[in-house]
């Protein structure tokens, strides 16, 4: 899911005391839980009135922020980039000028920094996201040697430590070069610091903390919990309620994630988030629901203005009509996969190198795939056994053992799903499909489970030994991530 990656989830307020210069008044309050509602009308008319008020109160300048970031970002509009993008140095002056006393004359410059940071990288524009991230390191590092205590720091860095520290190894020299280090460990330590306090940041620090550990990490029963938890108090956020549906969705939990979908907060005081019908689509897939996945995905597009996931939609689409035994509609859409969209996610790359093969996939490993991507484990299974290994398709046979071997996987039997995983490994040799690192990254995982640390290491090396094939940097960082935190349980 790249479009869960951490950078989505937002940087919001903190609540402030005084200086004058950095007035949290009781109208930016209400502002700052509109944005965190994703509320960005009502949010945005109250910073509004807060600039008419006091324009030189930081926090407002601040918050006039907040609207155009949640605006871009989720609607992915490239217009609305090019048009806002000169407010990032405009608002950055005005709060310079301002009180150098307090110490949200540095925060506040740092997230604005970090806010557009993230915004440039999401529309390619990477060496200036990277100079922003450095300013707002610089400029947190500098705040924190002066107010060690002050929370909100600790909320931001937290977030830098994990995204720092995550990053393939192939950049940290260079981070490193740029004065910039990280630690995951450290970052979610932090979090867990805000998170647990009594601060108004509590709510904002939970977020990216269960972001880290469902998207760096591999703490899934402990995060699930936390997020109903979390999405059990504050129902009439539309945030939290997309993350509660992701997580679950990430864990395999389709029926649940198109509950928390159907239920979830709607109006027109919420700003138009499509992402979410490309999920409510991704779970009718997942269920064989053709029609209602296709409608949901036809949704999605009229309504988008990004480029992401714009080949990945027409090729589940042509699934639709494919897994439906309508060959003449699923073949329409191997140009429009071709001649829309980008390729910057894995998913858009994979919709992208399908089309230009024109190789259908065969329809037994496909309905099971899909059914165990949604969770569904017995229809998967029942379906794969369907299928026959008397066949002549080398790359189907392989995938034959493979998907078997994550059905046992998922369904905790660990001594197949390892037979699988080897037979998996030992066919795919001379072979550039992601089907055999796979295997090995799930087999580290199984041994780990098992406390079995040797020979979790060996499996999570090899999965990082196989090189040019799909999805390997997702398949990479996972096994790096898992090897960092069997070090660390060795310290």
């Amino acid at each position: 899911m790249n479009f869960f990656h951490p950078f989505f989830i937002l940087l919001f307020l903190v609540p402030l005391s005084s200086p004058a210069s950095f007035d949290f008044n009781t109208k930016l309050e209400k502002a700052y839980s509109e944005f965190l509602k994703l509320k960005i009308s009502g949010g945005q008319k109250l910073a509004d009135e807060a600039i008419r008020e006091n324009p030189d109160n930081g926090i407002a300048i601040y918050m006039s922020n907040y609207a155009e970031i949640i605006s871009i970002f989720i609607s992915e509009d490239k217009a609305l980039y090019e048009k806002l993008k000169k407010n990032e140095d405009l608002r950055v002056k005005k709060i310079s000028q301002l009180s150098k006393s307090s110490p949200y004359y540095l925060f506040t410059q740092a997230e604005i920094r970090l806010q557009w940071a993230f915004v440039k990288l999401k529309f390619g524009d990477e060496v200036s996201s990277v100079l922003n991230v450095r300013q707002a390191y610089k400029l947190l590092e500098q705040n924190m040697k002066a107010y060690p205590d002050f929370l909100p720091n600790k909320k931001t860095m937290g977030l830098l430590n994990i995204l720092i520290g995550s990053v393939p190894d192939k950049y940290v020299s260079l981070l490193n070069l740029a004065g910039m280090n990280g630690d995951v460990n450290q970052g979610l330590q932090q979090l867990e610091e805000v998170a647990n306090s009594t601060s108004p940041f509590k709510l904002e620090a939970r977020i990216y903390k269960i972001m880290a550990e469902n998207y760096i990490l591999r703490n899934q029963e402990k995060d699930f919990n936390e997020i109903k938890n979390l999405y059990d108090t504050h129902t009439d956020n539309l945030l939290v309620s997309f993350l509660y549906a992701s997580v679950l969705l990430k864990n395999a939990q389709s029926d649940d994630a198109l509950k928390i979908l159907n239920a979830k907060p709607a109006g027109p005081e919420y700003y138009a988030f499509p992402y979410l019908d490309y999920i409510t689509a991704e779970i009718y897939l997942f269920k064989a629901s053709y029609k209602q996945s296709r409608d949901a995905y036809n949704k999605f597009l009229s309504v988008y203005k990004g480029k992401n996931f714009i080949k990945d939609t027409y090729y589940k689409i042509l699934l639709t009509y494919w897994l439906s035994n309508d060959e003449a509609n699923a073949r329409l859409y191997f140009d429009k996969i071709l001649n829309s969209g980008q390729t910057v996610y894995d998913a858009d790359k994979h919709a992208q190198k399908f089309a230009e093969n024109k190789e259908l996939p065969d329809k037994i490993l496909m309905k099971s795939r899909l059914y165990f991507d949604g969770g569904f484990y017995q229809q998967a299974l029942e379906t794969i056994n369907t299928f026959s290994i008397n066949t002549s398709n080398n790359k189907n046979l392989i995938e034959y053992y493979y998907r078997k071997a994550r059905i046992f996987h998922q369904m905790d039997n660990y001594s197949n799903a390892i037979l699988f995983y080897l037979k998996t490994i030992e066919l795919s040799k001379n072979t550039n499909y992601y089907f055999a690192p796979n295997s090995a990254l799930q087999m580290g995982y199984i041994y780990k489970d098992q406390n079995n640390k040797e020979l979790a290491k060996i499996y999570f090396n090899k999965a990082l030994s196989y090189q040019n094939y799909e999805y390997k940097n997702t398949i990479d960082n996972k096994a790096k991530a898992a090897l960092n935190e069997l070090k660390q349980a060795n310290r």
